[in-house]
């Protein structure tokens, strides 16, 4: 199969549905497809990771327009485009060979599959691309547009097929829930090896170890806070693991605050072995987005943070679960305060470790990929 992503990273988007895409090509890869990319060249974008690991890429020009909102279907995501969902289809069909008389050559260019995995389109943008022989695959977690797919999945907790039933056509195969979570193989590794371990005691140099870990941008400098916070409980036997995604704009900032505090912290920057990170800790702190799912994978406990109003329904139903503590940005400093004074936190974390690693087997990608080749093989 050949399959093209149509995805963006920038400072407002982040970088999760990048990466998640990423984890999908790699999959798709290693079962002989070949695989590309469509992005804009925003501020923060991830072309050259997305070069490093292989794929070919398709730049689009940055932008600087304003997209126009439609008032029957309003998207609070449509300014991430830069242009209308009309413009940038056009363009991508231009990459794609869509726009110009079919030939031989140009047939061959087109790809069996068309992945979205962007909150700022709709069936607007996938309405352009019916009538080619493409099958489009939408990747989905909010639940709030229609959209014209012939897949869409949604790996959020808590989701089912039916919150989007009504979002797509009936023909429409919906892939919803964590059994569907895309992770990387190595999640699943370390999965099996962390089986035995028991993260209610200090393990490694005789440390607690706390994972830091807001997303690949951070927009608003979270990280600091919670650092900052700690500075001031003084936890005995602590150490702190800072990572920070390579776009991210607080890289210097964190790593000389980290020289200025009282508490132990080492600063990793794009780091390319999270499962291992993961496995050596003993809790995170860390936004509810993707990387949800692999801390859950590992069986490391969290308390998780949103970041971004598209975080908070699986936030909430993942702490109403008991399978994640839940810290607000509003009482930040109180709920961290609460949370590492409690007399019970062993317990809690104990827990926490058996409900989350309970929640993700790890084989999510491989069902997505079985999903794609069976129904392109009709």
């Amino acid at each position: 199969m050949k399959v093209t992503f149509r995805v963006d990273a920038s400072l407002t988007i982040g970088t999760g549905h990048v990466m998640r895409c990423l984890t999908l090509a790699n999959a798709l890869r290693l079962r002989g497809h070949q695989c590309s990319f469509v992005c804009v060249q925003h501020a923060g974008n991830m072309i050259t990771a997305i070069k490093m690991a292989g794929f070919q890429v398709h730049p689009l020009a940055a932008r600087h327009g304003q997209y126009q909102i439609n008032e029957q279907e309003p998207n609070n995501y449509a300014q991430w485009l830069g242009c209308s969902q009309h413009e940038d289809a056009k363009q991508t069909k231009t990459i794609l060979a869509l726009n110009n008389q079919p030939s031989l050559e140009r047939v061959a260019m087109r790809p069996d599959w068309l992945v979205v995995d962007s909150y700022a389109l709709n069936q607007q943008w996938q309405n352009q691309f019916t009538g080619f022989g493409i099958k489009i695959f939408v990747i989905d977690d909010l639940a709030d547009r229609l959209h014209q797919c012939d897949l869409l999945l949604d790996q959020t907790f808590g989701r089912a097929a039916l919150d989007y039933r009504h979002l797509v056509p009936v023909k429409s195969e919906i892939l919803a829930g964590v059994d569907y979570c895309l992770l990387r193989p190595e999640f699943l590794e370390h999965r099996r090896i962390n089986n035995d371990v028991s993260r209610t005691g200090l393990k490694v140099n005789n440390q607690y170890q706390i994972l830091i870990t807001l997303g690949g941008i951070d927009e608003h400098n979270v990280t600091e806070r919670i650092l900052t916070i700690f500075n001031q409980l003084s936890l005995l036997n602590t150490c702190f693991v800072v990572v920070l995604g390579v776009n991210s704009p607080w890289q210097a900032r964190i790593k000389t605050l980290a020289v200025k505090l009282n508490i132990a912290v080492t600063v990793h920057v794009g780091v390319n072995n999270m499962a291992a990170l993961m496995s050596q800790c003993d809790f995170a702190i860390g936004a509810a987005g993707s990387t949800t799912w692999e801390r859950c994978c590992v069986g490391l406990p969290s308390a998780l943070i949103a970041i971004a109003d598209n975080q908070e329904f699986a936030l909430s139903v993942l702490a109403h679960e008991g399978i994640v503590a839940k810290f607000d940005l509003d009482t930040l400093e109180e709920d961290i305060k609460s949370f590492f004074y409690d007399k019970n936190k062993d317990e809690i974390i104990s827990t926490l470790t058996i409900h989350c690693k309970r929640l993700v087997d790890g084989a999510g990608c491989m069902r997505v990929v079985d999903k794609m080749e069976s129904m392109h093989a009709l």
